[in-house]
């Protein structure tokens, strides 16, 4: 669930510092995600190249964007999960030392 961002620290009131052009990072969730779609693409394009007892040759352009779209298909799919999910900023208080990450 996202979070709205706070302004204030909720511990001593103090206004929490606003720094310009930071911009919310990936989560670790995405992060891992997007290692598993690259993971699962190599994995994926090297048993259909290499390891399939069926070899298939692309034969002109279209066979060569069917063979694209099939390789890379998968890895595009998680990605895409892995893009659509919440990013996060951290946020801490000079004062009192107060930090938390929230979802934005």
């Amino acid at each position: 669930m996202r979070e709205r961002i706070p302004r204030a620290c909720p511990n001593c009131g103090e206004e929490l510092p606003r720094r310009r052009g930071e911009r919310p990072r990936y989560s670790a969730a995405s992060l891992a995600l997007f290692v598993v779609g690259a993971v699962f693409t190599i994995v994926w394009a090297w048993f259909l190249l290499a390891a399939s007892p069926i070899q298939v040759v692309p034969r002109g352009p279209n066979g060569v964007a069917i063979c694209a779209v099939v390789y890379l298909g998968p890895g595009v799919v998680i990605a895409g999960i892995a893009a659509w999910l919440p990013k996060t900023r951290k946020l801490a208080c000079r004062k009192c030392g107060w930090n938390d990450t929230v979802k934005v």
